[in-house]
Order: C-alpha cells, then sequence, then structure tokens
C-alpha cells in the first residue's frame, strides 16, 4: 500500500510534492529542505498560495521571480520576501495590487514617497487606507489620488469626500466613487450627472431625492440610458411608457412591444432623441420639471450602450 501523503512528502518525492503543492500551497512546509530549494516546487507551491514563501529556502526568498508570484497570489507574502526584494518597487506594487493593505508592510521610504504612493493607489484604492492620517487630509495629495483611481475616495477624510472639487474628479474617474461622496454630494446634480456620465449604473449611488427628479433623470437618461434602471419606479414606469411610445412599429395596426431590458441601450440616436423630448413634455406637464434644462443636442450618447 502507498505511504500515507504527509510520509510520501517527507520521503521527498518530488512527482508527489509537485502535485501536493499545486493543490494546496502550504504543503510546503512538508518537504525536505532540498525540495523547499527546488525552484518548480516552490513556484507551483506560491502560485496556489503566496503565503507558501515562508516555507521556501532563503535563496528563493530572494529570487524576483518567485517573489512575484506568490505577492501577486498574496500580497501579505510581502512580509516573507528577504534581501533586495524588500526594497523592489516593482515588488511591492505588485503586493498592493493584488492586496491594498500590504502597503503597511513596505519600507518607510516607500511611505514618504508621493509618487510611489499614487502608484499604489492607482494599482488599489485601498492604499490609501494604509498611508498616513494626514495625507488622507491633505486635499492636494488626494485630489492627485482619486484622479488615479476614484474609488480611493473611501479611503479620504470626512471633510474630503463632503468637497464639491474632491468629489467630482473621482467620479470623473470612477463614476461608482459616488457610493462615498457625503449624502449631501450625492443628492447633487452636478457631482450626480458627471458619474453617470462614466457609467450609468452610478445612478444606483445617487441620494433618493436625486433618483426621484424628473430634471436630474432626463439629464441622466441623456448622458447613460442604462440610468434608468436606477429611477425611482414611478418615473421608470413613465419612462418605459415612453420607450413603448416612440417604438411602436408603423401602421394603423402597429402594437407597442416591449423592448429587452434595460429598455433604453437598443434605440438609435434619433428614437433617444425623441424619448427625452416626450419625456420633457410629459414631465413639465405633470409640473415635475419647472426650470430650465441645458440642451441635449452635443451630449455624447455613445456611452447609452448596454453596461454590464
Amino acid at each position: 500500500m502507498p505511504a500515507p501523503c504527509g510520509r510520501n512528502l517527507q520521503l521527498g518525492d518530488r512527482k508527489f510534492a509537485l502535485f501536493a503543492v499545486q493543490g494546496d500551497g502550504r504543503a510546503l512546509r512538508h518537504v525536505p529542505s532540498s525540495l523547499q530549494a527546488d525552484r518548480e516546487v516552490v513556484v507551483k507551491a506560491v502560485s496556489q498560495n503566496g503565503l507558501a514563501l515562508q516555507y521556501a529556502s532563503e535563496s528563493l526568498r530572494s529570487d524576483k521571480g518567485v517573489v512575484l508570484r506568490a505577492v501577486s497570489q498574496n500580497g501579505d507574502a510581502l512580509r516573507f520576501v528577504l534581501g533586495d526584494m524588500e526594497d523592489d518597487p516593482e515588488v511591492v506594487l505588485a503586493a498592493v495590487g493584488r492586496t491594498g493593505n500590504a502597503l503597511r508592510l513596505a519600507r518607510p521610504a516607500f511611505l514618504a514617497d508621493e509618487g510611489f504612493l499614487l502608484e499604489a493607489v492607482a494599482k488599489n484604492a485601498n492604499a490609501l487606507a494604509h498611508v498616513a492620517p494626514w495625507l488622507q487630509s491633505h486635499k492636494d495629495f488626494v485630489v492627485k489620488a482619486v484622479a488615479e483611481n476614484g474609488l480611493a475616495l473611501q479611503h479620504a477624510a470626512s471633510e474630503l469626500r463632503n468637497d464639491r472639487e474632491v468629489a467630482k474628479i473621482a467620479v470623473m474617474q470612477n463614476g461608482h466613487a459616488l457610493q462615498f461622496a457625503s449624502p449631501t454630494l450625492r443628492a447633487e446634480s452636478e457631482i450626480v450627472l458627471e458619474a453617470v456620465a462614466q457609467h450609468g449604473h452610478a445612478f444606483q449611488h445617487a441620494a433618493l431625492s436625486a433618483r426621484g427628479n424628473a430634471s436630474i433623470v432626463l439629464q441622466a437618461l441623456a448622458r447613460n440610458g442604462t440610468a434608468m434602471k436606477h429611477a425611482t419606479e414611478e418615473l421608470r414606469t413613465d419612462i418605459n411608457l415612453t420607450l413603448l411610445d416612440v417604438t411602436k412599429p408603423s401602421g394603423p395596426n402597429g402594437q407597442a412591444v416591449a423592448l429587452v431590458d434595460p429598455a433604453w441601450w437598443p434605440l438609435d440616436q434619433e428614437h433617444r432623441d425623441l424619448a427625452l423630448e416626450d419625456l420633457e413634455r410629459k414631465w413639465r406637464r405633470a409640473g415635475a420639471i419647472t426650470g430650465i434644462i441645458p440642451p441635449f443636442t452635443g451630449i455624447d450618447c455613445a456611452s447609452s450602450s448596454h453596461e454590464e
């Protein structure tokens, strides 16, 4: 009968070790030191579980190829690197890209390097959570950070999440950053519409008052039709009825046929314009829109294509 799994590993069966670490990288801890120094075995192990790097030989823990495999699988493997790897920005950025909190393991010199920190945030928004607190409150730095990765807004100081300039830059980079803006800004048309222009589904993060505001909804639709899915039920019903009307087949016996959800995106520019004009007339008659709305001409509706 074959020896038990652990026994096979301890006997130094290389073929079995390769099979074992591909299934569970932590099995590297049970193999003889000769196999912990075997590059192929170690690469297989850290590719499955980056933290298996701790069981590799010292020479392989300072091998850049092996180390990059490990930190790219689990950024916390950065704690087990040796030699010059701790000072290699490519290694640290790979770790942060995979695991944002790996930044806490970086050398102090990296944490004091603004350029490096912005690269880290660009790779992983959560990196901003691990910079010095004073930087999270430093407007100039945060502006640069959210310009690289809008989702980093979630880790900015509260007063900056309520700063119109900061929030606008963040949502222009990533519309979904709207969810991290202050409640006040999530209700402001300028911020909401910038977010929607970047990604239609960002409208779901707008305040309920904005999603139920006919003027804002109309402008959101002009920028990105998928926003309709996140309007309040009452306005969404109006939108669907309008879509049915503008897509009726011609002829005296034509019947309106519902479009596949989301209903807006298959429309060509002509029918989008018709739908917007009909909605505006309907909502003005109902008193839902009273002020002046910027003209739709020139608004880029290409982003109204279907978004997953």
